[in-house]
């Protein structure tokens, strides 16, 4: 049975576990099992707490490792062949600034060599451009963070800002001087130690400028820090994860690391200090100096800098910087103070507050007692550290998890990989996270869950499918039914096969997630996803769509989730047009635009879904000029994000061909719905039932053209495409017909628009309800072909009754549907 641990015996493992940290891995153990052979109890605890922060350091490394092979697979390889070539960005203009060729790539952004072309001067620089498709918002953050950091520095050893922008998909970028430099490290092999140990100073030197404004690096690599060949200075680059610090000098828990220079706050996700930095800088310096002469001043001060083992740390990078000098100098260092004062000297240069008074006057004020305090409560810290692995190990499924679901392509910058590539690559990095990360089964199943929206962005319908069952069957055998994990992967799933062949079995599927819902205590972020996938499955169900994305809403305001904010709006405004209730549908639409303005600014393409809305309400309200701006708005977004091609574009072009035919812009709609035709037969095939809506409304608008014998043929073709892929009594078998009708009365062919107008009606009085526009059109056709064989009789019950029923009409019908049956009538 275990006994309890008293204080004291905790003093013990505590000093145990500290001394254990500084040794080599291999000793660690077996020098616990000595010191405490006569006290098993304690000899077991301080394993313990051993184990741990070794198992913690593995899987922090292993996370880490992971996230670094997904950006490998993620972004486009460009080590080998002509990667200028294919690289779209070569020629372009950011602002005056016209790209040459590319430098490099790393995690969040691309570096071109750039020159100013507007004619005003001569000069070359580096681009620095965000890669919008791996870490989102975040990401955006820092790396506009970085331009503000950049451009509030200046000191000879820091890159300078020149300029900044934004593309149009948000993405933003900033020019700085190109700087043709080598790595401190390869730079100082074979240099003498003095050389070496100056341009380190040198680099303390940049860093305390930056620390003295407030501004903490936070990633300090050789590749960071580099030597100017043509000056032999040093430049400190890459301020892409820095923080701005408070009065305190505390600034938060990272964001992003590297896991190979993790500093001990990293590692522990606690809060950051200059430490951190002082940390990286000893890591090159250890580097750096591990091939010369062992002296102990120069291990002391490596010591010092890392803060390891009985060490303090330096207070400041100025500190470092004056060792340095002393030890190029051969003069005394501050790393080697009295050995009777060492302890104290690290308690108090580990304490960021302390380190600004005078050290005599604290130690002649604090005593050795209280010294001993504080070393406890640093033991103290480290033990914490070593507890807290579970949070280390989230924070590194977080970065992980955080990579697959941006490379959802709508977060795509415009010259990114296109989703075909995106996916191959996704699913790559996938099968590499089931064969290596089987020990984390929820992490894997969140992962499939991301891919399957990739394969669904990228209209992979077959394939986001089968790794949406996969993801939910995962998390149910992982956390049970009840999970609100569960319930939004489930109703992802059925969302998905509502969409394809198996739409009943998508609405089972989507009535058990509605069901699961309903026992979900507390709502969190996998409920506002679950909420959105099953509004999206009851498309044309408008109430039912209505009261969900009105719960999505208001639980997106109550978690700050912008982005569903916007998804749910445009949801609500659509589902409120389809119940004709245009106002509050205009409302909630010109919230969602303003919202997703304010996000992600006036390009990004996530605003293409809030003004294909806008198009249908504006439609609806009898707009037509104004639903075609919104329609064309859409398109254009799409297309500057993803490329023409993109298959996401073929819904915000047909909405626009078929706002442009629904006004006197006939050619324009033409012309767009050939170019659609064109896009859906490549997607989907020629003769494929896309195609053959596509068909059918170019024959409508070809007709409207005047354009009789092309109008001819798209219809024939529409005819029998839908002959083979719908059943006989399907709605749209009708439309051909109709559609002919029109062009035989305008040919003056008017028994063929008789018989072709009977066709339709009689299919469109069983499949719609009574009083259905396009039934009504059908029948008023009818009475017109009548009344052009000198029918006038048989043909007034068909025009009357049309004219009437069209007039009275509470969904807005357009003139040109109207304006015939109602002259026919009133020449009867």
């Amino acid at each position: 049975m275990t006994q309890e641990v008293n204080l004291s015996e905790w003093t013990k493992v505590d000093s145990a576990f500290d001394f254990a940290l500084s040794l080599p891995e291999g000793d660690q153990t077996g020098w616990i099992d000595r010191h405490f052979a006569g006290e098993p109890e304690l000899r077991m605890r301080t394993r313990l707490l051993l184990e741990r922060a070794m198992a913690a350091d593995r899987l922090f490394e292993d996370l880490g490792r992971r996230r670094d092979t997904v950006f490998a697979n993620l972004l486009p390889d460009t080590r080998t062949g002509d990667k200028d070539a294919a690289d779209v960005r070569i020629g372009r203009h950011y602002g005056p600034w016209k790209v040459i060729r590319r430098i490099g790539a790393g995690g969040l952004a691309e570096v071109y060599e750039v020159e100013r072309d507007d004619g005003r001067y001569d000069q070359k620089a580096a681009l620095k451009i965000m890669r919008a498709s791996l870490l989102g918002a975040d990401a955006l953050d820092l790396f506009k963070r970085e331009r503000r950091v950049l451009a509030s520095l200046d000191h000879p050893g820091l890159i300078r800002i020149i300029d900044g922008g934004e593309t149009a998909t948000g993405a933003p970028w900033l020019v700085m001087e190109h700087v043709d430099g080598v790595p401190i490290n390869v730079w100082c092999e074979g240099l003498a130690n003095s050389a070496s140990l100056e341009l380190m100073a040198q680099a303390a030197d940049a860093l305390q400028a930056a620390h003295a404004r407030l501004i903490l690096h936070g990633d300090i690599k050789p590749d960071h820090v580099v030597v100017v060949a043509e000056s032999g200075s040093i430049k400190l680059l890459d301020f892409g994860i820095a923080q701005l610090l408070d009065d305190n000098g505390t600034g938060a828990a990272a964001l992003a690391v590297t896991p190979a220079i993790a500093s001990p706050e990293q590692r522990a996700g606690i809060p950051m200090t200059t430490a951190s930095d002082i940390y990286q800088l000893g890591l090159i310096l250890q580097q750096i100096l591990a091939s010369g002469t062992a002296e102990p001043r120069h291990a002391a001060v490596v010591r010092m800098a890392l803060g390891s083992g009985t060490s303090a740390q330096y207070a400041s990078a100025a500190e470092l910087a004056a060792d340095l000098r002393n030890l190029a100098a051969e003069r005394p260092v501050m790393a080697l103070p009295d050995s009777r004062m060492e302890s104290a000297v690290r308690v108090i240069r580990n304490n960021r507050m302390a380190a600004t008074l005078a050290l005599t006057a604290v130690l002649g004020l604090i005593g050795w007692g209280v010294s001993a305090s504080i070393y406890a409560g640093e033991i103290e810290r480290q033990r914490n550290a070593a507890v807290a692995a579970t949070d280390r190990a989230e924070r590194g499924r977080a970065m992980l998890l955080n990579l697959f679901r941006r490379a959802d392509p709508l977060e795509l910058d415009a010259a990114g990989p296109q989703p075909a590539g995106t996916l191959k690559m996704l699913d790559s990095a996938l099968e590499d996270a089931r064969l290596n990360l089987s020990q984390d089964p929820e992490l894997v199943a969140d992962l499939i869950g991301w891919t399957a929206r990739a394969h669904h962005r990228a209209d992979d319908l077959p394939g986001a499918q089968a790794l949406a069952a996969d993801s939910a069957a995962m998390i149910l055998r992982r956390s049970g039914s009840q999970s609100s994990n569960y319930v939004s992967a489930l109703a992802f799933q059925g969302y998905l096969q509502t969409l394809g062949d198996d739409a009943a079995g998508g609405r089972n599927t989507v009535e058990r997630a509605m069901s699961l819902l309903g026992g979900i205590a507390v709502p969190d972020r996998h409920v506002l996803d679950a909420l959105l996938a099953l509004a999206w499955s009851h498309e044309g169900d408008w109430e039912r769509q209505r009261v969900l994305f009105t719960r999505a809403m208001v639980l997106a305001q109550q978690l700050g989730q912008i982005s569903a904010q916007v998804e749910a709006g445009a949801g609500l405004g659509r589902s409120l047009t389809g119940l004709g209730e245009h106002d509050a549908a205009q409302i909630q639409l010109d919230q969602a635009l303003a919202l997703a303005m304010a996000k992600y600014g006036s390009g990004h393409p996530r605003l293409a879904l809030v003004f294909s809305d806008l198009g249908r309400l504006a439609k609806d309200r009898g707009q037509p000029e104004l639903a075609i701006r919104h329609h064309r708005k859409a398109l254009e977004l799409s297309i500057e994000a993803f490329g023409p091609g993109y298959s996401r574009n073929i819904s915000h072009r047909n909405n626009l061909a078929t706002a442009l035919a629904e006004t006197d812009r006939i050619g324009e709609a033409v012309a767009q719905f050939r170019l659609l035709l064109g896009q859906t037969s490549e997607k989907s095939g020629p003769n494929s039932l896309e195609a053959g809506e596509v068909l059918q409304n170019l024959g409508a608008a070809q007709v409207q053209a005047g354009q009789f014998a092309a109008a001819e043929s798209a219809l024939g073709r529409a005819d029998a495409i839908f002959a083979a892929h719908l059943p006989d009594g399907h709605p749209r078998r009708a439309f051909p017909s109709l559609t002919r009708a029109e062009m035989r009365i305008a040919q003056s062919r008017f028994a063929e628009a008789q018989a072709d107008a009977v066709r339709a009606l009689s299919i469109l009085t069983v499949a719609f309800p009574q009083g259905h526009f396009a039934t009504e059109v059908a029948r008023c056709r009818v009475g017109i072909a009548l009344i052009g064989q000198g029918r006038p009789a048989l043909a007034r019950p068909f025009v009357q009754t049309a004219s009437r029923t069209l007039a009275a009409s509470t969904t807005p019908v357009l003139p040109r549907y109207i304006e015939p049956c109602r002259r026919a009538a009133l020449g009867l």
